[in-house]
């Protein structure tokens, strides 16, 4: 991969409390992409993770640390995160989960893809996707959200999927900050938006495991009520459309 994409980069990792996967993360990261800039937003970390990070960047590391006091929603971290890039110029922005869910190799491999697309997905539905140590309870809110966006918006697309890289500068930031609310309903209806923006969206099949270290910020309520309001949001739209 030529030195000056990546140099335009810019990492986004939000995390809450997420000590032991970063500290392995953050390497992996860095190996690959030396040049590119790592952002965590930090919704109140109080296991460390914010100390460690400070001291990378006293360091000289290529990292950013955007601090925020409490829980604030990953929806709101990764609007956040398509903020600071399109302010700071970048020319592409990945997002990823720092839980270590998401692989580096497959954010690198989006990142080659990029260029004929506005933003790429990176999706757990295609023929050589892989998931890994998931409960049969997360199986089954995941792939019911993707049955509602199948039904009521006519898209394969993995609309709930955290991994993503955009080309930043095409991206409607001022009609994703109208429309997009602040939790785990993010996804969709910022998957919904850049649709209906009309933008070139790809998708990269991914290898998903299960977290090994830590504790799940994604509780079952918090999916759930995304899944409903998405499935309101495509009730509102058939009815429309009828």
């Amino acid at each position: 991969m030529e030195k000056d994409l990546v140099s335009r980069l810019c990492i986004a990792i939000p995390i809450i409390n997420e000590l032991d996967n970063i500290k392995v993360l953050i390497p992996k990261i860095q190996d690959l992409f030396s040049n590119a800039l790592i952002l965590i937003i930090d919704d109140g970390s109080t296991d460390g993770s914010r100390e460690y990070v400070d001291n990378l960047i006293l360091r000289g590391s290529n990292i950013l640390a955007l601090n925020r006091d409490r829980r604030s929603g990953i929806g709101s971290a990764h609007l956040l995160a398509i903020e600071f890039a399109q302010s700071q110029k970048f020319e592409y922005l990945i997002t990823m989960d720092g839980d270590q869910t998401h692989s580096p190799l497959d954010a690198y491999q989006m990142l080659e893809k990029i260029e004929v697309y506005d933003l790429i997905i990176g999706s757990r539905y295609l023929k050589s996707s892989r998931i890994q140590g998931w409960s049969w309870f997360r199986f089954l809110l995941t792939y019911g959200s993707h049955f509602v966006t199948k039904l009521f918006f006519q898209s394969d697309l993995d609309m709930s999927s955290g991994l993503r890289c955009y080309k930043i500068r095409s991206i409607p930031l001022s009609s994703l900050q109208k429309s997009c609310p602040p939790n785990y309903d993010f996804f969709f209806v910022s998957s919904l938006v850049i649709i209906q923006s009309k933008l070139r969206i790809g998708q990269l099949p991914v290898t998903l495991i299960d977290r090994q270290l830590g504790k799940s910020k994604m509780n079952p309520r918090l999916m759930l009520s995304g899944i409903l309001k998405l499935l309101a949001y495509g009730l509102r739209i058939r009815k429309i459309r009828l």
